[in-house]
Parts: C-alpha cells; sequence; structure tokens
C-alpha cells in the first residue's frame, strides 16, 4: 500500500514538471510570434546587438591599409563629436575614428552620449547593463564607472536601448580599433537640463585617466542642403569655441549630447576645438531635399 502511494505521489510530480513545461514553451512561442526574433533574443540574451553586421566588411576595408602614425600624435585627444548615420555615413565616421586612433589619450572606457531619438527613457540620462555584441564580438560595459552614474540618478533602462543606434554605432567601431576597451553608453533626453550636464561631467572627470568621451549626434535635420550648410557653419563656430550656449534642435538631434563633451573638455583643460570633417548626406546620396548634416570634431590639447 505504501508502494502505491509512493509511487502516486512521484507519478503527479512528474505530470505537474510536465505541465509547467508545457505551459512555458507555449508562452515562449507566443512571446516569440508577438514579438519576432531579435527582439525575442535580445530580451533573453546577455548582451544588446549592434546590428549594421553586414557592414563588416566594409569597415574592416576601411581601415586595412591604416597604420598608426606616431610622428602625428601632435594632440592628446580625450573628447569628440561624429556622427550615427549608419550606413550612409561609414565613411565619415571611419575618417573620425582613424583620427581619433591616431591621437593620444586614454582608452580604457568609452563614454558615449547620443540622443534618446524616441524620448522614451524613464531618465533623462539612461544607460545599459547589457554588453554590445558587435560585428567584431562583444564589447563590455564599465560597471565601476556605471555604478558610480547611478548614485546621481542616471537611470537603467533596458526597454530604451532596443532598437536604439545612437549609442551602438560607436561600440562598432570602438570595438574594432580598440578590442580591450568597454563602453558606457548614455542615452540623452532632449529635456536634460544644466543641472543634469555638470552632475554626470563632475563623475567622469573623477575618470579622466582612463576615458574618452564620444557624442554620438548629427547636425542640421530636413533642411534642404542651402539652408543646412548655414545651420552647420553656426555649429562648427559654436564647437571652435566650445560653447555650445547657442546650440538647440534646430542645430543638433542632441544639443545636450554635446553640451557634456564641450563641458567635459573645459573642466580637463581640453582647450582646442578641432574641426577636421564637415559633410552632408547630399554628399553621399545626392538628395538635396531633407538633408542631415555631419561634423567630425575633437576636443583637444
Amino acid at each position: 500500500m505504501k508502494s502505491n502511494n509512493k509511487n502516486m505521489r512521484k507519478a503527479v510530480a512528474i505530470v505537474f514538471v510536465a505541465i509547467i513545461l508545457i505551459s512555458l514553451s507555449a508562452y515562449l512561442i507566443i512571446q516569440k510570434r508577438i514579438f519576432g526574433k531579435d527582439s525575442f533574443s535580445d530580451n533573453i540574451e546577455p548582451w544588446r546587438k549592434t546590428g549594421f553586421f553586414d557592414l563588416k566588411n566594409r569597415i574592416i576595408e576601411e581601415f586595412r591599409s591604416f597604420d598608426r602614425d606616431d610622428s602625428k600624435n601632435i594632440y592628446w585627444t580625450q573628447a569628440g563629436i561624429t556622427s550615427h548615420h549608419l550606413p550612409l555615413a561609414v565613411d565619415f565616421i571611419s575618417d573620425f575614428y582613424k583620427s581619433f586612433f591616431d591621437s593620444d589619450g586614454p582608452r580604457e572606457v568609452f563614454i558615449v552620449f547620443g540622443p534618446d531619438h524616441f524620448e522614451k527613457c524613464s531618465s533623462l540620462i539612461s544607460s545599459t547593463k547589457k554588453p554590445y555584441l558587435t560585428p567584431f564580438g562583444v564589447i563590455n560595459i564599465d560597471e565601476e564607472i556605471l555604478r558610480k552614474l547611478e548614485e546621481i540618478e542616471v537611470g537603467i533602462d533596458e526597454n530604451c536601448f532596443e532598437g536604439e543606434h545612437s549609442t551602438a554605432v560607436q561600440a562598432i567601431f570602438i570595438k574594432h580599433l580598440f578590442p580591450d576597451a568597454k563602453i558606457v553608453p548614455l542615452l540623452v533626453s532632449s529635456r536634460t537640463g544644466e543641472k543634469n550636464i555638470k552632475e554626470v561631467v563632475s563623475v567622469l572627470s573623477e575618470y579622466r585617466d582612463k576615458i574618452s568621451i564620444i557624442s554620438s549626434v548629427d547636425f542640421s535635420h530636413y533642411r534642404d542642403y542651402k539652408e543646412a550648410v548655414f545651420l552647420d557653419n553656426i555649429s562648427e563656430q559654436a564647437i571652435k569655441n566650445i560653447n555650445g550656449a547657442s546650440l538647440s534642435l534646430k542645430y543638433v538631434d542632441s544639443p545636450s549630447s554635446v553640451k557634456l563633451a564641450m563641458l567635459f573638455a573645459k573642466m580637463n583643460n581640453l582647450n582646442n576645438g578641432v574641426v577636421f570633417g564637415r559633410a552632408n548626406s547630399f554628399d553621399f546620396s545626392g538628395e538635396k531635399e531633407n538633408t542631415t548634416g555631419y561634423i567630425n570634431a575633437f576636443f583637444s590639447r
């Protein structure tokens, strides 16, 4: 009798486990069908895909014949501005990283500011704990700096990074050229104010011996070519003067991302605002309407 009871309990347990496993499998299948393979995978995998995997060979080719020239390293470069407009501006972004690679400065961790394009982040400045899976491998998050930023209310919001390319694009190039580097991606709301900017830069300045700053932004948007050139002239002068007071959404898709780099530059004696590249989407597409402006720049000493 005892043996029968024991067998019955065992059978009930097996049935119960089987029901749980079947239910879980059904849930996962439904989730996959609803959200799609890429989105679903991103939710369960320990890293976040950057996208643009089809550009891997193109980027490799861009840098194939490029060698660091130590004779040209006249700048200590610790902050810069470039585009995130892939795939159209791949050549332009590559030029930025060639110059960055060819200059001196700390390259242990890259702090990347970019616009919260969809304004869906829960904080004015948000980050992610998920490493990026790039075409060149995984680039990890610097957890120490991220924890320090969390203390000043930089939020962790994994959802708002899904489908957001502004920081992901830079992760691709950073991983290719600086394979051992880490990253701290920060999405910046258009509502971010001076107080938030000062707090973040104050924290980052504590790590000045190991970090470089990248502002991942595009300048004039949805303008015809002639007007875009006029607006980007103003932005170029602001960068050279390291003064972002005049910059607004009229000029750049994330004024605060540029101001963060500028304030870091001022606080850390990077007093040379050098613009070494200007372009417009028209230069690559031939389309003169609804253009986008690009600027490559350094803050150096």
